[in-house]
């Protein structure tokens, strides 16, 4: 890519790596670390910022779909257009303090040496977006193929597809739970489910459902019921116990940073749960 795309000012790239850094905090049990990386979240990409107006475009247009080049040209004029409903001035303040705090917060070194699976695309797209605030001053010779190389990527079928109508973004972190038996002391993969997905988009949005954490926890505490009475292991009995102790003092109504963190991981627990009785 263009020596002028930054991947720390990449709005894309910072938001995937904040969530691969809490996955890989809470696949350690980090859970003080996964709070901070969605504390992050919480704080600059929450709606009225100029980072999520950037990140909802940006997203958008990683996420959409179309089935013929006259659409997805459509498309991508009226992205140029969205650029400039955002304070360019203020973009770049909020994107130097994610900076900072980032480096202050969650202090890892390798923060920003993270892969990202697509790092071609989500480069392409930021350049995309910083050539077309600036107008004049852009390289029209790199629009113009970065254009093409987007236009050619909505048309690919992607696993979500969104319009520019979308104003939903999936504010995605991979999260783990532990049931202490040889399956559940495993660590878990990195992808997060459906239900993960839409806590931690409706928690940054401050729209969370409580009775949906309660259908959480009652799940959980379910599959927990469940396992204890297919077993005979007085270890294993006595783990259960504990585990049941810490799902029995989550409390739906007293939501945190660190609360939203307990929630997905009891989403992880039951789905493994109703997974290991089929």
């Amino acid at each position: 890519m263009s020596s002028q795309h930054n991947k720390k000012r990449n709005v894309g790239i910072i938001y995937e790596q904040l969530l691969r850094r809490a996955s890989a905090a809470l696949v350690d049990n980090d859970v003080k670390t996964a709070s901070k990386c969605t504390s992050i979240i919480k704080t600059f990409y929450r709606p009225g910022t100029e980072i999520f107006k950037e990140f909802r475009l940006f997203q958008a247009l990683l996420n959409t779909t179309v089935k013929s080049d006259a659409l997805g040209i459509r498309l991508i004029q009226e992205a140029r257009r969205g650029v400039h409903i955002f304070s360019s001035q203020q973009l770049e303040i909020e994107k130097s303090s994610l900076i900072k705090n980032i480096n202050k917060i969650v202090d890892d070194p390798d923060f920003f040496n993270q892969p990202i699976k697509e790092y071609r695309v989500y480069a392409t797209l930021q350049t995309l977006l910083n050539d077309w605030r600036r107008e004049d001053e852009s390289n029209l010779v790199r629009v113009i193929d970065y254009e093409g190389k987007l236009l050619e990527w909505m048309k690919n079928e992607k696993e979500d597809s969104q319009t520019l109508d979308d104003l939903t973004t999936k504010e995605i972190s991979s999260l783990t739970v532990k049931v202490m038996n040889e399956k559940f002391e495993k660590k878990w993969g990195d992808k997060l489910n459906e239900t993960q997905r839409a806590l931690i988009r409706d928690y940054v949005q401050g729209n969370v459902d409580e009775s949906m954490l309660s259908s959480i926890k009652k799940r959980a505490e379910r599959g927990l019921n469940r396992l204890r009475e297919s077993t005979d292991s007085q270890v294993l009995l006595e783990k259960l116990n504990s585990v049941q102790s810490t799902v029995n003092s989550i409390d739906p109504k007293k939501l945190d940073d660190n609360g939203i963190v307990k929630f997905m991981q009891l989403t992880q627990l039951y789905q493994e749960l109703e997974n290991k009785d089929e």
